[in-house]
């Protein structure tokens, strides 16, 4: 085991009201650290309980003989910037849902969390990542604003009585 020493980091944040990336330092376990986003100067806060190290396995090597590591990505080939998703994001559980959410469990891209059961053999993280169905701009979880990109509303409004 290894520990990090979060205060000698240098983090990297993205703002859930613009997507700007935010470096941040002087970060510590247990408190919450306060600033403004550098573009949009939305009010952001981050708590950091707890850390981990995961391994990322590398992919093969190449022919070429490389010693250059590359890291394996789930990128759907649906997924094509300035295009729409595939039934513009929609499925057959939550038609008025016009993106896809990217789980951190797999790293996958489904519209949601019960296609998302439907096709792995692992518990469900919550996602927080998301892809527009219009224009398949993937962005930050925001649950009822529009898109960065193109500005669709990618869920139905506030003010059903059903979650989308």
């Amino acid at each position: 085991a290894a520990d990090l020493i979060l205060q000698d980091c240098d983090l990297i944040v993205g703002c859930l009201s613009c997507s700007q990336d935010v470096p941040v330092q002087r970060v510590f376990y247990g408190q919450t650290k306060e600033f403004n986003c550098e573009q949009c100067h939305s009010k952001l806060s981050i708590l950091v309980e707890s850390t981990r190290f995961q391994f990322i396995p590398p992919r093969p090597s190449n022919k070429s003989g490389s010693s250059s590591v590359n890291y394996k990505t789930f990128r759907d080939p649906a997924v094509q910037k300035g295009k729409p998703l595939p039934e513009k994001g929609t499925c057959k559980h939550y038609k008025q849902s016009h993106r896809w959410l990217r789980f951190p469990c797999c790293g996958r891209a489904y519209p949601c969390d019960g296609c998302h059961d439907e096709n792995q053999d692992h518990p469900m993280e919550l996602a927080t990542r998301m892809i527009c169905g219009f224009c398949a701009k993937e962005q930050p979880y925001n649950n009822g604003k529009p898109c960065v990109s193109c500005g669709s509303m990618m869920t139905r409004g506030t003010r059903t009585s059903h979650w989308e």
